[in-house]
């Protein structure tokens, strides 16, 4: 029908289908990236080597309780805002330029200014974005998830 499929920049890991093709171009998921953004990073590898659309008809059903636990346990929520601020900035540096690239790192900068956090949350959004600032993951992530032949 139309206006099913749209055209998008990046995508979540779960529902995407790709051709053996484009994994074998692009590589495996940059394994620096754990936990928060590794989809987004390597969804716009994608997008910008072939077509990469959304399918508004198509549902997922996503179940996973232990991952669930997790996050919502105290150290798992700090290990997920600072690897989501670290890999949000490594993302725009990586692949965004001018305001698109510059924008979020301002607006985390900006958002430590609130002092009504506890002090891990506090100290996992610092040590995020001054490492998303400072340090870079692996410029090839190819090289870095080399694709094994498996017989």
């Amino acid at each position: 029908a139309d206006g099913e499929v749209l055209p998008i920049s990046a995508n979540a890991f779960v529902g995407p289908l790709l051709h053996l093709s484009v994994v074998r171009r692009i590589g495996l998921p940059n394994s620096r990236f754990f936990i928060s953004g590794d989809d987004t990073e390597y969804t716009i590898r994608v997008s910008r080597i072939c077509g990469l659309y959304l399918c508004k008809s198509a549902s997922m059903l996503h179940k996973d309780e232990s991952i669930q636990a997790q996050a919502t346990s105290t150290i798992g929520q700090n290990r997920r805002l600072y690897y989501g601020r670290r890999n949000l900035i490594w993302i725009r540096r990586q692949h965004f330029h001018g305001r698109a690239r510059l924008y979020p790192i301002f607006r985390q900068i900006a958002s430590l200014a609130k002092i009504n956090y506890p002090l891990s949350v506090y100290w996992a959004k610092l040590t995020g974005v001054l490492d998303g600032i400072f340090s870079s993951p692996t410029p090839n992530a190819k090289s870095d998830n080399p694709i094994k032949r498996v017989d």
